[in-house]
């Protein structure tokens, strides 16, 4: 059998559940879902659950494009999860698909990685870089030459200014405003409904109107050292 257009989805929660009406309008069948072992020969919305990560490299040799369709909420040991399927994804020799919505609004020269999605709604300017194994997020705007760095995830309805620079595996929450020329450093988190209006260090936490730094460390907020929030 050819698979080469058929797609293999790592991961059967909410995010899968909210990217399916994208594929579907896209005309991309999803062959399957690698999940947890116990979910194995189960059915997630019409779908079969039909191996786990450790399964992968047997759906390698059919073509198939790997998906890694896991969500984050600013939980530290479950984005590492996110990065860690994708390496042993791409380790297994699995293509990736890259999931661009027929509602989103991107302008020509917007160069995106592999494995990432961008979702209903979004907005993508001149000159965007957006790397690996990314989420944009239902109805985010990013303005003209910013960069998104790889296995990042910025949520809905945030609005990131012209020239922001985004380092890899950072989060940004719900609702959040980046002002122009910003630099978030690497595993960061920006909490839900901040304005950035300074540079956010790597490793750190920051929240609230003007965002502050409330936690610094190796892994960002679980790790981290809380400072006093002003």
């Amino acid at each position: 059998m050819n698979f080469e257009y058929q797609l293999l989805v790592i991961g059967g929660g909410g995010h899968l559940r909210s990217l399916l009406p994208i594929l579907r309008r896209l005309r991309l069948s999803v062959y399957g879902i690698i999940d947890l072992e116990i979910r194995k020969g189960l059915e997630i919305n019409g779908i079969p659950v039909v191996g786990t990560d450790r399964e992968l490299e047997k759906f390698a040799k059919y073509g198939m494009k790997a998906l890694v369709a896991i969500g984050s909420i600013g939980d530290r040991q479950r984005d590492k999860k996110r990065v860690e399927l994708f390496e042993i994804a791409r380790k297994a020799n699995m293509k990736f698909a890259t999931i661009i919505s027929d509602r989103a609004i991107l302008s020509e020269n917007v160069r995106v990685g592999q494995g990432s999605m961008i979702f209903d709604g979004c907005i993508v300017n001149c000159g965007v870089i957006i790397g690996n194994n990314c989420i944009i997020n239902t109805g985010t705007i990013i303005e003209h030459d910013c960069s998104v760095g790889d296995h990042s995830h910025i949520a809905p309805g945030t609005v990131v200014g012209g020239q922001v620079t985004i380092g890899e595996n950072v989060f940004i929450g719900l609702g959040s405003r980046i002002i122009q020329g910003i630099t978030i450093g690497k595993n960061a988190i920006v909490g839900a409904g901040s304005v950035v209006i300074e540079d956010v260090p790597s490793n750190s936490t920051v929240v609230g109107v003007p965002a502050k730094c409330i936690y610094t460390g190796k892994g960002g907020a679980d790790d981290g050292k809380k400072t006093k929030m002003v």
